[in-house]
């Protein structure tokens, strides 16, 4: 939703059909991930463009109108979008890094491109993460 805000300016909402069709411009352009998702459920045979342009004119912010569009149909609440994880091998602490999930610890290895071969428990998977600080020490 915020993406498709940035792309907006400030005659485009005052009008709710420019809205509108902006909306429907930025979704024809965007095929894969979950921006494509969001898309579907809101320009599908459920149109909820007027539920998004209404309140983009009034000034809400994209957290309160999805909110909203959750009310209406929780699918679009149910999308998550993933974290950037981007790190510094060279400043990681080893409690921080203990402290971090196996599924977050596989996406800083691949950020990378290190596979951790054998890695079975958390273990292993925080001393290969670890062994990247001394990697970039070198």
């Amino acid at each position: 939703m915020t993406k498709f805000m940035d792309t907006l300016t400030k005659d485009d909402k005052k009008k709710l059909e420019t809205i509108e069709d902006k909306f429907q411009e930025f979704c024809d352009k965007i095929s894969e991930g979950k921006d494509a998702k969001f898309c579907y459920y809101t320009t599908g045979a459920s149109s909820l463009k007027r539920e998004i342009s209404k309140p983009l004119q009034a000034g809400l912010p994209a957290e309160r109108i999805c909110k909203k569009l959750g009310k209406v149909d929780n699918a679009i609440c149910e999308l998550v979008y993933q974290k950037k994880l981007s790190f510094d091998p060279a400043t990681l602490d080893e409690e921080d890094v203990k402290k971090k999930k196996v599924k977050e610890l596989r996406k800083m290895l691949s950020e990378v491109n290190v596979e951790c071969v054998g890695c079975a428990e958390k273990e292993d998977f925080v001393k290969k993460v670890m062994s990247l600080k001394t990697k970039t020490e070198l």
